[in-house]
């Protein structure tokens, strides 16, 4: 059931972690900590990359990184293309919500958070 949930913290590297299940090795979801640097360390652009709308973060060092306006699922995926919901590894301290950075027409945050059981994106991170 949906309301059944449990308390997690943060579940990097364990067996809820999405990209560490799928991919392996030293892949892993992102946690909030490393989401704020993102944020705060990085100039971001809201921007289109052939026809895809999304969020170019540039690092001080030249090096960037485009994520798509993927959009978010409930029962079908919405706001394809206008709106990016980036899970973290961080749970809130209300077992039903995961930290998560949030981008749309004219926000880039990353004090978002998302429902666990919806279809946020998330982008793997590695060491």
């Amino acid at each position: 059931m949906i309301d059944e949930y449990i308390s997690l913290g943060d579940i990097c590297r364990t067996k809820y972690d999405v990209a560490h299940v799928k991919w392996g090795g030293s892949w892993r979801m992102p946690t909030v900590d490393e989401q704020i640097e993102l944020f705060r360390e990085c100039d971001n652009l809201l921007t289109n990359l052939n026809g895809i709308n999304g969020c170019r973060f540039i690092g001080p060092n030249g090096n960037s990184i485009f994520l798509p306006a993927a959009g978010i699922k409930y029962v079908e995926i919405e706001d394809r293309n206008e709106v990016g919901f980036y899970l973290s590894s961080t749970q809130t301290d209300d077992d039903k919500w995961a930290c998560c950075l949030v981008f749309d027409e004219g926000l880039v945050d990353w004090e978002g958070i998302a429902e666990r059981f919806c279809g946020g994106s998330v982008r793997p991170a590695s060491e």
